[in-house]
Order: C-alpha cells, then sequence, then structure tokens
C-alpha cells in the first residue's frame, strides 16, 4: 500500500464468526441484532466497571484516561465479521490531556488488546459460537463515500486490515493471531516498562509452531468472571455432543483444551475457590466416538445431497 498523508495509524482486530451458517438459520435478523446489541452494551458495561467513566480524586486520572481510549475503539459488523479499530491519533490526543509524558504505544496496545478479549468471552458466552481472527498494526485510511455519488456509506482502505484478514485464514483453530510486528512492539513495551502485571505479562501465547495469538482469558487473572467460565464449559459440553462437520468438531476439541489449560492455571492461582468444576475432562475413547459420529453424520448428508441432486 503506498502512503497517504490521510492514513491513520491503526490498531485493527479482524474476528471471523465460525457458526455464522447456524445463527442465520436459527435467528431472525432482529433477534441477531438484538443480541449483540447485548453483547456490546454488556462489553462497554464491564470496561466501564473496570474503567469508570467519571473519577473524583486525582489518583483516578489513568483510569478516566484508560476509559476515554476505550470509548474510542470503533466497532463494525458485516454478516459474519467484526472489525474492530482504535486509531493511534486518538490515544495521544486522549493521553496529552491528562498526561505530559507517557508511552502512546503502549497504552494503545495494552488497552486494544483488553477490550478485544473482553468482547471475544462475551461473544463466546452469550451466543456459544466461537471467533476466530488476527490482529495488526498499520495504516488505516476511512473516509465517507461523497454526497453527490448518492451512496451512503464509507470507503475503507487499510494495509493492517488486509493483514489482519490474512492472520484469521492462518489461525485455523478459535484463537486471535497477532500480527509479528505487533507482538514485538508489545514484547519491547513490556521490557522497557519491567511490566510483570498479569494482565499485560501473560496477554500473549505462542503455540508450538511460533505463532503468537491473544490469550484472552488472560484478563480473567485480574477480572476474574467465574459466570463467564461456567457458561462458557457448558457450552462446550453442550457443542461436543452435538452432530456437526468434522472441521467444526476439531474446532470445538481445540478449544475445550485451550479452556483447560487456563482453568488449571486459575486452580493453582485461586486457592480459595474451588474451580474443578469447570474442567472439563477428556476421555479418548468418547473423543474417538463423537468424532466417528461426526464423521458418518457428514457422510450421509453428502450422499443424500449427491442422491437428490441425481433425481
Amino acid at each position: 500500500m503506498k502512503e497517504s498523508i490521510n492514513s491513520k495509524r491503526t490498531l485493527v482486530a479482524y474476528l471471523d464468526v465460525l457458526g455464522y451458517k447456524n445463527l442465520v438459520k436459527n435467528s431472525s435478523p432482529e433477534q441477531f441484532y438484538d443480541l449483540m446489541e447485548k453483547i456490546f452494551l454488556e462489553t462497554r458495561t464491564y470496561l466501564s466497571a473496570v474503567y469508570p467513566d467519571k473519577v473524583e480524586t486525582p489518583l483516578e486520572i489513568e483510569r478516566q484516561c484508560t476509559a476515554e481510549v476505550i470509548n474510542a475503539i470503533k466497532f463494525h459488523l458485516i454478516s459474519d465479521t467484526f472489525i474492530l479499530y482504535l486509531e493511534c491519533d486518538e490515544v495521544i490526543s486522549i493521553n496529552k490531556k491528562f498526561y505530559e509524558k507517557i508511552d502512546h504505544d503502549y497504552t494503545a496496545v495494552v488497552l486494544f488488546f483488553h477490550i478485544v478479549a473482553t468482547f471475544v468471552l462475551i461473544f463466546i458466552q452469550k451466543t456459544g459460537v466461537l471467533l476466530r481472527g488476527g490482529i495488526s498494526l498499520g495504516d488505516f485510511y476511512k473516509r465517507p463515500l461523497v454526497d453527490s455519488a448518492r451512496l451512503d456509506g464509507d470507503f475503507i482502505f487499510s494495509s493492517a486490515l488486509v493483514a489482519a484478514a490474512e492472520l484469521e485464514k492462518e489461525a485455523h483453530n478459535p484463537r486471535i493471531l497477532i500480527d509479528n510486528d505487533l507482538y514485538q512492539l508489545w514484547k519491547e513495551k513490556k521490557e522497557k516498562f519491567k511490566l510483570k502485571q498479569k494482565n499485560v505479562e501473560n496477554a500473549i501465547a505462542r503455540d508450538s509452531g511460533g505463532k503468537y495469538f491473544l490469550d484472552f482469558y488472560y484478563l480473567l487473572q485480574s477480572f476474574f468472571q467465574e459466570v463467564w467460565l461456567s457458561e462458557i464449559a457448558q457450552h462446550i459440553r453442550i457443542s461436543l455432543k452435538e452432530k456437526k462437520p468434522i472441521k467444526i468438531y476439531k474446532k470445538w476439541i481445540w478449544f475445550r483444551n485451550f479452556h483447560n489449560t487456563r482453568i488449571a492455571f486459575f486452580h493453582k492461582e485461586r486457592r480459595d475457590k474451588d474451580l474443578n468444576y469447570l474442567f472439563l475432562r477428556k476421555n479418548l475413547i468418547e473423543d474417538v466416538q463423537r468424532y466417528l459420529r461426526c464423521y458418518f453424520w457428514a457422510e450421509k448428508r453428502t450422499y443424500c445431497q449427491i442422491f437428490q441432486n441425481q433425481k
């Protein structure tokens, strides 16, 4: 992408809904709209509780600044795709209202990770549907279409959006991949400030193939939400019992294993709570049986479709 003086350096998250066809099949547009509205509202309500809009003492200046940065993040929902983005210039403008000197990149990246993680957890909790995506930092150009064209909408042209969409394709499993350059920036800032807070230190995980992804369970280390985890665990149990295409079943197996590793970690950290009920026991025989059931169900559907087409 060629440089433009009007492009903004922007953090972009591209999130794909895994199972959108079933949502469309089982919901009316109004029902799905109402559900999305509730999810966005709960996300904002939760974040407002963590970072209130108003402050009463000078000691809460940081929280006020954080609240304004969170409110600057924008959402777009197009069919099965969520686009969240935060312009770095807006972060700088907000920070300058509260501080003479502050690292703007650190503020933007940490808070963007936080709101994406919050949204993903609440979305899964409310819908029982998984998300997959990517997060990137780069150029983002947006402007309304001119009135003379008699078009109502926005024109978006962005290398950051393209990069985030490409990461979504690479993710395969229900996770949010992080662009390598963005990871290096996050790592540099973390080491520079010697940050050891749990909600920063564990924000990004690395898989066996060397890919970095947002560990959206990380924010629960500081702001534990047992109800969210309980409902997510129940969605996993139900989804693994349902008949579904093999590729979808595999994604739920991956997510169950990911969930279990995080529950095991929380169980060690939070000695005051018994979280064993959130741990989803693995049973190899049952997994194989369910896998074969999904396989033969998919084969039967394919055969029936072929038979119908030959009639």
